[in-house]
């Protein structure tokens, strides 16, 4: 059988051209309702949507309670890194005014109440109440005094106090 000739289109009448049309947007999957006659499964998804809000108000409630609990942790960690750091600087202290302590041991008071006044923002009460005492002991040249003092607020310091 011989192949079959297409058929010619005829010059006296144009072809159609089709014009291109616009994308169109995508269209949002289609939201599925529950059946109005099937009044039991909508009461079904009633029920876990209150499920799901109330696992919802729980989770919040712990994160919550959790980010409390990391702030206080944080807050109490600050406060031992400044407690420690208060604590070293009170030992400071107290070898510092050991050095003082031999300095007034050879009867040398040139530099001891620059020194005392350097150390003195570091110590507790009880310390700086005994190195005011031994300013009143060096002001009265009662250098034994003054060391006795500077012993006592060294200890105070090594205690904290």
């Amino acid at each position: 059988m011989a192949p079959v000739p297409a058929p010619v289109p005829d010059a006296g009448t144009p072809t159609p051209t089709p014009t291109p049309q616009p994308p169109q947007p995508p269209q949002p999957p289609p939201t599925v309702q529950p059946k109005a006659a099937n009044g039991e499964s909508a009461a079904k998804v009633q029920v876990l949507e209150q499920k799901l809000e109330q696992q919802n108000q729980k989770l919040d409630s712990a994160v919550k309670e959790l980010e409390q609990i990391r702030a206080q942790e944080a807050a109490h960690q600050q406060a031992e890194q400044q407690r420690h750091a208060r604590v070293e600087a009170q030992k400071q202290a107290a070898r510092q005014m050991g050095d003082i302590d031999q300095q007034l041991l050879t009867g040398d008071t040139s530099q001891v109440l620059q020194q005392l006044s350097a150390v003195e923002t570091s110590l507790g009460p009880q310390a700086r109440m005994y190195v005011e005492a031994a300013r009143q002991a060096l002001a009265n040249s009662d250098l034994a005094m003054a060391r006795q003092y500077l012993t006592r607020a060294a200890a105070e310091a090594q205690f904290g106090r």
